[in-house]
C-alpha cells in the first residue's frame, strides 16, 4: 500500500468517525453511535478472517458481545481494545435499560481504563469536561479498531493477489521467514514443486 493510499483510507475512516460522533454530540448519542460503528468494524474483521464470515453475520444472529468474543478468539486485536469494547457494550446496555441515565465519570472509566497510561493522559487533560473526555476515549477506540480493520483488509488483499499469482504461475511462494530459510514446516507443496491448476 502506498503512502497516498494509506492516507486516503485513514482520511475516509476519520471522516466516518467524526460524522458518526461529532465533538458536540450528546454523550448518550455518542455511546450509541460509536457502539454501532465498532460493530461495523467487528463485522468487517469477522468477514475477513472466516472463509464464509458473511454467512455467519447474515444468519448467525450474533450479539455484539459474541462478535467481540469471536474477534478476540482470532488473537489479532490487542487485549486493551477488546476490554474497552466490552466496557463500551456494558455502558451502552445500561443506557438501553435505564430511562434518563446520564453519563458520569465511572461510565467513562469502564470504557477508557483498559487503555492504561493513554487513558490517564486523556483523563488528566479532559477530566473536568466529561463530554470531551468521553469523546477522546471514543476516538481512541474508533481509531484503533479502524486501524486493525484496515490492516487486516490490506493483508487479505495481498494474500488474494499472491494466491491468484500462485494459481496463474503454478508455483508456491514462501509464506514465512522459516520457509525461506529452509526451516520450519511448510504447509502444502514445496516452493520448487508445481501445483496442478
Amino acid at each position: 500500500m502506498t503512502k497516498k493510499e494509506y492516507k486516503e483510507i485513514r482520511d475516509r475512516e476519520k471522516k466516518l468517525f467524526f460524522k458518526t460522533c461529532p465533538a458536540g454530540q450528546k454523550p448518550v448519542l455518542s455511546i450509541l453511535r460509536v457502539h454501532l460503528l465498532t460493530e461495523y468494524y467487528l463485522e468487517r474483521i469477522i468477514a475477513i478472517k472466516l472463509p464464509r464470515g458473511d454467512r455467519l453475520l447474515e444468519d448467525g444472529g450474533l450479539s455484539y458481545a459474541q462478535k467481540i468474543a469471536l474477534v478476540d478468539s482470532f488473537s489479532i486485536v490487542e487485549d486493551s481494545l477488546i476490554a474497552a469494547l466490552r466496557g463500551l457494550n456494558k455502558v451502552r446496555n445500561r443506557f438501553s435499560h435505564e430511562f434518563n441515565k446520564a453519563i458520569d465519570a465511572s461510565d467513562i472509566d469502564v470504557v477508557g481504563r483498559p487503555f492504561g497510561v493513554e487513558y490517564t493522559k486523556i483523563k488528566r487533560e479532559y477530566g473536568q469536561n466529561l463530554r470531551e473526555m468521553l469523546h477522546f476515549v471514543l476516538i481512541t477506540i474508533g481509531a484503533r479498531l479502524a486501524g486493525w480493520t484496515n490492516h487486516l483488509e490490506e493483508i487479505a488483499v495481498k494474500d488474494a493477489k499472491a494466491e491468484k499469482k500462485t494459481k496463474r504461475t503454478g508455483t508456491v511462494e514462501p509464506t514465512s521467514i522459516a520457509e525461506i530459510n529452509g526451516g520450519g514446516k511448510s504447509i502444502g507443496p514445496k516452493r520448487s514443486e508445481k501445483t496442478s491448476p
